[in-house]
């Protein structure tokens, strides 16, 4: 189960609450593996999600306002 994190790790290494990620499984944003009453996401599957959700600079749009 080394390649599996709880809600809990998830949320911790995301800066958010377990309730967020679980909000994110629920609406499809992170997939997760069910084993009884708890779910468990593959740390492969939170990394792609993390990955494809940064900002390209590339996709930054001309003339919008920068932080």
């Amino acid at each position: 189960m080394k390649d599996f994190l709880t809600t809990g790790e998830a949320a911790k290494k995301l800066g958010v609450s377990r309730q967020t990620v679980l909000r994110y499984i629920n609406v499809g944003i992170i997939p997760a593996c069910r084993f009884g009453k708890t779910n468990r996401i593959r740390k492969a599957d939170l990394n792609c999600t993390i990955t494809a959700s940064e900002v390209k600079p590339d996709l930054i749009v001309a003339g919008t306002k920068k932080l």
